[in-house]
């Protein structure tokens, strides 16, 4: 099924579009939003930027999703 009512979702096999940041950005406060850094972005399913530190996993290519 295609166009706006199309039903999307989060699956194994489903392109997805999404960020994440280390905070919820709709609950800091309205000067603060641009502040929050990237942590991930990924865009039709794949990985268009991971910021490197501690919360990379040991053992996993990088931006891959695979070991």
């Amino acid at each position: 099924m295609r166009g706006p009512t199309a039903v999307r979702r989060l699956a194994v096999g489903h392109r997805a579009d999404l960020t994440v940041f280390p905070q919820d950005p709709l609950t800091v406060p309205d000067t603060e939003p641009a502040e929050l850094p990237l942590l991930l972005a990924v865009l039709a399913g794949r990985p268009t930027h991971r910021a490197a530190g501690p919360q990379e996993r040991p053992g996993r290519a990088r931006g891959t999703g695979r070991p």
